[in-house]
């Protein structure tokens, strides 16, 4: 998972940031199960303060970002499971 955010961060010409950290609530609860919890940037600044914001250009580069991950992981693993789901 975090080579292909790696390539995408590349591919889109983006600095790579990388420090480890346990990630968030979810990534807290997650990632001791060995599912990896990568923190993407997400276009905001100011958390959990009464001026938090999210800015239209970053959303779209998030955006961009997260289609070049799928569209890598979907390139490096070609196997569709067309199986129908079950309700």
């Amino acid at each position: 998972m975090v080579n292909l955010v790696h390539q995408a961060y590349r591919q889109l010409g983006l600095k790579i940031n990388h420090i480890p950290f346990r990630g968030g609530t979810d990534g807290d609860f997650i990632t001791p199960k060995g599912i990896p919890t990568p923190n993407l940037f997400n276009g905001g600044g100011n958390f959990h303060g009464p001026y938090e914001y999210a800015t239209t250009e970053q959303m779209v580069l998030l955006a961009k970002t997260l289609t070049a991950i799928v569209t890598q992981h979907v390139q490096s693993d070609q196997r569709r499971d067309e199986t129908p789901l079950k309700r």
